[in-house]
């Protein structure tokens, strides 16, 4: 799976990893993530200690893209990728046929969405920063066009929350409201609004944004998994001996099989590869099981957000 986030520059894209790894990072207790690359994971959590201390990490410590794994109790769930888009189409008041198709690429790679938000500017009365919310709201667009394995959602996070006044309003939130209709009236898109601080005594909101990203993508996973278990059910059948004759041949090649054994010989039988097969099948059936199980976990969780006032979903 992969989740890409878009952002302007200091738009609280590192703070919120932080805060992400501070809650979530190798834990294993409930849910937690893991970093799969040792440099990530240490560079990760040097960013989360500084947190704790009160610390901001600073922007370009940030790496483009990291490799996660959703973890339950500290057995991977779900793998993912975390991805940072650096690309021209917000660097520039104008940006090239290039700039568009090089986020379009990474749009279609993408199975869920995350946009940052300064709050400080959202939060600002005057025009200042219209260009740069046009800019993030022609990418977000492009967006709703693209076909993906999964209803798309799309985080709408407005950061630095501990940088204003409690209630301000956020006058810039209204250049989206036209782009939170056409989400509205999209059957393949769904949207959430989150309002994030991230301190070093509150870092909790990144695992409601990881949360909604991932349960978006849990049904490619659920449907891998199921394609996985019919084949592992026809590599059953295949070599499962079924003829009276089949099954005296069978036994026979296993009384072969150990004779050989004892020379040091391999020799991978018709029941053995049977069984190997219907293992599989087993543990894919269990992955299966928990992925559902945890899919409706976290739906239930989203549910109570919204009806907190935590989060808003379109």
């Amino acid at each position: 799976m992969n989740i890409l986030m878009v952002g302007h520059s200091r738009s609280g894209k590192t703070s919120f990893m932080a805060g992400m790894y501070r809650y979530l990072g190798e834990c294993t207790e409930g849910y937690g993530i893991s970093a799969k690359k040792k440099n990530q994971k240490e560079q990760l959590s040097k960013m989360a200690f500084e947190l704790s201390k009160n610390k901001y990490p600073d922007g370009t410590n940030i790496q483009s893209e990291y490799e996660f794994s959703l973890n339950v109790h500290g057995e991977e769930l779900i793998p993912f990728n975390w991805i940072d888009y650096r690309g021209g189409i917000l660097m520039s008041d104008d940006p090239t046929d290039s700039d568009i198709d090089d986020f379009m690429k990474a749009l279609k790679k993408a199975d869920a969405l995350v946009v940052f938000l300064d709050g400080t500017k959202l939060a600002d009365p005057s025009s200042k920063w219209n260009i740069e919310y046009d800019l993030l709201l022609s990418c977000i667009e492009k967006s709703l066009s693209v076909n993906h394995n999964a209803c798309f959602h799309i985080s709408f996070v407005i950061t630095k929350c501990d940088m204003v006044v409690p209630g301000t309003t956020f006058y810039g939130l209204s250049r989206f409201d036209s782009l939170f209709r056409q989400i509205n009236n999209n059957q393949n898109v769904c949207a959430m609004l989150i309002q994030c601080r991230i301190t070093s005594e509150y870092y909790y909101t990144p695992f409601l944004v990881l949360a909604f990203s991932v349960f978006g993508g849990t049904p490619i996973y659920i449907r891998r998994i199921t394609k996985a278990i019919d084949k592992a059910k026809r590599m059953a059948e295949e070599h499962r001996p079924t003829s009276l004759i089949g099954k005296i041949f069978g036994v026979g090649e296993l009384l072969l099989s150990g004779l050989f054994g004892i020379i040091d010989m391999e020799w991978e039988t018709e029941y053995e590869k049977t069984w190997a097969a219907e293992k599989n099948e087993e543990e894919l059936l269990e992955k299966l099981s928990e992925l559902r199980s945890r899919a409706d976990e976290l739906l239930e969780k989203i549910k109570k957000w919204r009806d907190d006032d935590l989060i808003t979903i379109y």
